[in-house]
Parts: structure tokens; C-alpha cells; sequence
């Protein structure tokens, strides 16, 4: 349960970081004309199904009890959920 932990404490944060990159650059696409907000809400409607759809699968793999580790955040979870 613990790499479960550290690993949806890392998808959090890679999350908010990712959302926090996305709005810059909406705010730079909204400068063009027709085509800019168009991208915007792709973009945004893109990343929020991503991040639903990752976070279903992850909490499906928690409560099934199978350590599905991410490509790169698993690595970080595994390592700093042995630590304690």
C-alpha cells in the first residue's frame, strides 16, 4: 500500500505541474485568432480524459492489489516507499 501512496502523491504532482504547463500555453495559443482557442480546448479536453482515464486505471490496479508502476514515477515510488 505504501508505493500505491508515493506513487499517487507523484502523478498528483506531475499532474499539477503538467495542467500548470498547459495553461501557459493556452495562454500563448490565445493569441491566434480562430485556431488558438480551438487548440486551447482541445488540449484542455485532451489532458483531463488522459488524467481521468490514468487515474481510474490506477486506483483499479491499487484495490486489485498489483503493483502497476508507471514508466518513470514508479521508479521514484519504489525507491522512496522502501525507505521508511
Amino acid at each position: 500500500m505504501r508505493f500505491h501512496s508515493v506513487q499517487c502523491l507523484l502523478v498528483g504532482a506531475a499532474v499539477m505541474v503538467l495542467a500548470t504547463l498547459i495553461r501557459i500555453l493556452a495562454f500563448l495559443l490565445s493569441f491566434l485568432p480562430v485556431v488558438g482557442p480551438l487548440m486551447v480546448a482541445l488540449i484542455y479536453a485532451v489532458a483531463a480524459i488522459g488524467a481521468a482515464v490514468l487515474w481510474l486505471l490506477l486506483t483499479a490496479k491499487a484495490l486489485q492489489g498489483e503493483k502497476f508502476r508507471l514508466l518513470y514515477l514508479g521508479d521514484f515510488a519504489e525507491k522512496y516507499a522502501a525507505v521508511a
